[in-house]
């Protein structure tokens, strides 16, 4: 057994349970050898680059949901790492956005694997200005843009998922003015000074929402409340 593999791994998955989760017997995982399988392929046929951030994947797959994604919607990815909400949504709407500040280069390799349509942008959710951002072993200095920004220059937002560890207490509740469903993780450990009252409040006054913990993450659907019944 590689111990330093095992640290550097547990390091990069940044979530105890989440690593002994991967690491021991579950029978909804398998171990892949990466010299012989490049890619894996998901039960409808979207592939993705066998590396360390696959696991994400699966993840974006049981926590957050699609449906209701309309082939006009503008869809905002904040936090794509490599793919696993923007790709499979991209097949409802043709107006994906992507907006990942440390692993753009493989969500880049994975849309193109698809052949899919999805708008990459380099930056992380913050203030605007640049910030310091860690992930896994890498730490890098990055620009971050507001969501105010970032509906600018997607041409607004309708569907919104959201997984920035801790960057979404940066969200204005103004901000979310004309989005119609919200797909947000939460985390109430990283508030960097923020009262997580002033957006959650928000969204529990102005939507319909259902909580739930999945794999340790606090999680939040949302949708407009004029919108509960179409």
């Amino acid at each position: 057994m590689n111990i330093v593999f095992l640290l550097k791994d547990l390091l990069q998955t940044r979530d105890l349970q989440a690593w002994v989760n991967r690491r021991f017997r579950d029978e909804h995982r398998v171990p892949l050898d990466r010299r012989v399988f490049r890619t894996v392929s998901t039960h409808d046929g979207t592939r993705y680059l066998l590396s360390h951030e696959v696991g994400s994947v699966s993840d974006a797959a049981v926590r957050y949901r699609l449906s209701g994604i309309r082939k006009d919607d503008i869809v905002i990815d904040l936090g794509a790492n490599v793919g696993g909400f923007c790709i499979p949504a991209s097949r409802y709407s043709a107006h994906v956005y992507a907006v990942e500040p440390m692993t753009a280069d493989e969500l880049r390799q994975n849309i193109a694997l698809n052949g899919v349509e999805v708008t990459v942008i380099e930056a992380g959710l913050g203030d605007g200005t640049e910030q310091e951002i860690a992930w896994g072993e890498e730490v890098r200095r990055v620009k971050t843009m507001t969501l105010g920004h970032l509906k600018e220059v997607c041409g607004g937002c309708d569907v919104l998922k959201c997984h920035c560890e801790g960057g979404e207490w940066s969200v204005r509740p103004e901000e979310l003015d004309g989005i119609r469903r919200i797909e947000l993780a939460y985390h109430p450990k990283n508030l960097n000074g923020a009262d997580p009252e002033v957006l959650l409040g928000f969204i529990r006054s102005h939507y319909v929402v259902e909580w739930e913990e999945v794999d340790g993450h606090a999680l939040l659907h949302a949708r407009l409340m004029d919108e509960w019944e179409l």
